[in-house]
Formats: C-alpha cells, structure tokens, sequence
C-alpha cells in the first residue's frame, strides 16, 4: 500500500494514480487529505499537492487533474533525463515535471476532443496532429515509462515495497475485412467481379478467379490455416475480429448467411478468441453495432464483448459510449492507421475515462502498436523496411515488460509469400 497525500481528490486524479499504482505497477494506493496523519504513516508515502515536505517523495501538481472542463493546454515539451516532458512543476520536486498530468493527457486522449482538429478523410484524428508525433516521442510508450520511473524513486526511498513482477507479451491480432477474395460472393458480385477485371484488363485475375470457383486452387485470401500453423508453433493467444455488415462501399465481406463463412468463424474459434468488427457505418448508425454483434453471437452460440472498429475509426466520446450501450467490455482499436506507435502513449490495457461525463467506465482499451496495412498503404515500406521499423517498437515494449498488440489482415497475405514470411519473421522477432 501507498499512501498519497492530496489537497482535493478528484475523479481524474483517482482515475490516473490508479492506472499508474494498481493497473500497471501492481500496488494498492491510498489517499488522505489530512497532513498530520500522511506524516506519521508508516506506510510508503507520496505528496502530490503544492506543499513541500521535507524527507518525503514531492510531486508537485500541474493544474489539469484538478479541473472538470475541456479546455487547449499550455504545453511545452522538454528534456529530462533523456525523456521528453512536459506540465514543469516545482523545480525541488522529486520530479522536474508532473508525470501524473503527463499520463492522464495521453492515455485519456484530451487532444481528441479539442474543437478544430484536422481530420483525414474518414474523419479520423491524424496521427501527425497528435502532441506526440509532433514531438518525436510517439515511438515511446512513455506512461509505462514514467511509471517504472516513479516505481524506482519509490524503492530507492522504501526498498521493503514488494512490486510484482511484469511479463512482455506479444498478441497477434486479425481483422476479417474479407474473408475470401473469390469463393461465397453470389452470383450478382461474381458477375460484377468479371466485368470489372475484364474493364481493367486483368486476365490473368480472371483466370485466378474461374480456377478458385472451379475448385482447381485455394481462395488467394483463404490463408487462415498457415496463420493457425504459426500461432500454435509459437503457443500464442491470438484474436480475431470478423466485419459481418452488410455489403457497402467500405464493407466488401462475405455475406453472414454463407455456409463455407460461417464454418470459417466457427474453425477459427476454435483455437482463437473472437470479437466483432463493427462495419464502418455502425459509427453513423450505432444500432448496426447490436444487429453485426447478434450475428456473431448465433454463429458461435455465445456471448461476444469484444471489438475492433473498422478502418480504427474513433470518435471521443461517442464511439466508445456506443460500445458500452452494446454491451462490449474490451476494445482494440487505440491506434492510428497511418503511422506505427502509441497513440495513448501506453502498450498496457487501460479504462476508457469519458472526459466529458469526468469519470471512469468499465470499458478496457486495448492498445495496439502496428498494423501490417500501415507499412503497405501508408509508409510505402517492403517486408525488410517493415522488420526493421517492428525491432525498434519490440525493444521499447520489451523494455517496460507491456503488451506488444499487432494487426493483420489475410488479404495482405494473399499470394505474396514475402508477406507471409514477414509475418513469420516477425512473430519471432517478439519472442
């Protein structure tokens, strides 16, 4: 236990010291408002208020975690002890800067929610907008950071706290956008399929196409054995999130209804958890997320709480109070699709902290760090480009013992079998 003495306890600040102590350090805190008693405590201390107590752990407080509105931050970013830090606080501080504020502005996504941000054109907060990206520390998961920071000054002064040890752990996750390229399109998109590859001359995709409808060769996008084959090769829990939309301009999979699809999901289950992906107009018409996640629910025969939002669009607040609404408990879809990195600054899982209701809910956010479609439609970069890039953000996961998340989609695999390698590659890489 940790005793944290406070001037004013509020939602924001129980939220955050609690994600630091408790959800990633692994010790109970406690608050007090009373300093006579926080001074005579045995118990590890920590004051977090404008005072200054001598022989005592002293963080000085920035003003955010003591408001309740939405408001543009003064924030200048630093340098110290080789960490960029921003919210300078007391200079006889143990820390030169609040590493509470810090954290609260990244994992509760405050940026997200300023008036006048530059969107892309699914109307997603760019990743090249973020404070982080702008700065150059977006490649650093710096919450988890700065809370092996703050567990060091605590054992230098009380070495008899027991943290529990923190294992790495890497989670290759999927996204079923479209589960066969070729096979379970009904007669009305396979004649459409046909006209269109015929218009862009692409004869040889029509001859693919005929021979996998034939039966003569596997679907191109049907990869999904090889991808069991390295998961249990290398004993790793994976998840997959499977788009059972209706067909739209962003929404291209199989019908729900077809025989061969539904024993796909039903197989995968088998040896992977499964979530739902939620087609791209749920976030438009939130009722879609209830009628896509039954559809699962009736495959499988079980209760589905899982999700991923498809093309990662997030909107603060309303997409993830949708969620809730729906019954989902865990999300996987903090991260951007342009650039690989933290785009809450963490790779722990952490509660969605509704800034504009100032509390806590009960959704878990998981956060990725790459997604293989980045490197391809975005970055521009080849397989060996790609593992060069993943080995620096393993090195910095590994180094605060988080969660490595990664995205995949079988369609990058399909036919290319430097990709499939890649894959292979890097699931080693994480070990």
């Amino acid at each position: 236990m940790i005793l944290i003495f406070t001037e004013k306890i509020t939602p924001r600040l129980e939220y955050i010291f609690k994600l630091i102590f408790k959800d990633i350090s692994g010790v109970d805190i406690e608050f007090s408002q009373n300093i006579e008693e926080f001074k005579i405590s045995d118990l590890p201390k920590i004051n977090y208020s404008a005072k200054y107590f001598d022989n005592e752990i002293n963080i000085s407080p920035a003003n955010i975690l003591f408001e309740s509105e939405i408001k543009e931050q003064e924030i200048e970013v630093a340098q110290w002890q080789d960490l960029p830090v921003f919210y300078t606080s007391n200079q006889k501080s143990e820390f030169p800067y609040d590493p509470f504020a810090v954290s609260f502005y990244l994992v509760s996504r405050y940026e997200e929610y300023l008036p006048n941000q530059k969107l892309d054109k699914h109307r997603r907060f760019k990743a090249e907008e973020s404070l982080a990206y702008k700065n150059g520390f977006f490649k650093k998961p710096l919450v988890n950071i700065l809370a092996e920071k703050i567990r060091k000054v605590l054992l230098g002064k009380y070495p008899e706290i027991k943290f529990p040890p923190k294992k790495y752990e890497f989670i290759p996750t999927f996204d079923i956008d479209i589960a066969f390229a070729h096979l379970e399109k009904g007669l009305l998109r396979q004649i459409a399929g046909y006209g269109k590859l015929t218009l862009k001359f692409k004869y040889s995709q029509i001859v693919e196409r005929t021979k996998t409808l034939m039966g003569l060769i596997d679907d191109p996008f049907d990869n999904f054995n090889f991808q069991r084959s390295v998961l249990e090769e290398y004993n790793l829990h994976s998840i997959y999130f499977v788009n059972l939309g209706n067909y739209s301009v962003y929404d291209n999979n199989v019908s729900f209804r077809r025989k061969k699809f539904r024993e796909l999901i039903k197989n995968i289950s088998g040896y992977s958890e499964i979530g739902i992906h939620p087609s791209y107009y749920s976030n438009k018409n939130p009722e879609k997320i209830n009628i896509e996640k039954s559809r699962l629910e009736n495959i499988l025969n079980k209760k589905i709480t899982k999700s991923r939002q498809h093309f990662l669009i997030l909107k603060f607040p309303e997409t993830y109070r949708n969620l809730i609404k729906a019954g989902i408990t865990d999300d996987y879809s903090m991260g951007y699709a342009s650039q690989a990195g933290f785009r809450a600054g963490i790779c722990s899982p952490f509660y969605f902290y509704d800034l504009k209701n100032e509390k806590q809910t009960n959704l878990k956010i998981h956060p990725f760090v790459f997604m293989d479609s980045m490197f391809v439609d975005y970055l521009k970069l080849n397989p060996t480009q790609t593992i060069d890039c993943v080995k620096s953000l393993i090195k910095e996961v590994k180094s605060v013992n988080g969660i490595l998340m990664s995205i995949w989609h079988n369609y990058l695999m399909s036919n290319k079998k430097d990709y499939l390698k890649m894959f292979e590659e890097i699931v080693k890489l994480t070990k």
